[in-house]
């Protein structure tokens, strides 16, 4: 779970929500939809849906296979 707390850490650091403070190599964000469409572009994650008009909650997944130079690519985009 490491890279999952790593992902964690760098969303919190930029500013971003966490929809709930999940232990697990599961964790959701709330992001403005504009940033969605960005980071999709360079990683795979599913939108669990909207809150409110602007945001949605978005759900990332790490495994024992996600290598740390993935999640080092998609903090930088963020």
């Amino acid at each position: 779970m490491t890279t999952a707390r790593k992902l964690k850490e760098a969303f919190r650091a930029r500013g971003y929500r966490l929809w709930i403070d999940s232990p697990t190599n599961q964790q959701f964000f709330v992001l403005p939809n504009q940033e969605i469409e960005r980071l999709s572009q360079y990683a795979s994650f599913e939108v669990w849906g909207p809150r409110g008009e602007e945001e949605s909650i978005v759900r990332f997944v790490t495994s024992w296979a996600t290598d740390e130079r993935q999640i080092d690519e998609l903090i930088a985009r963020l």
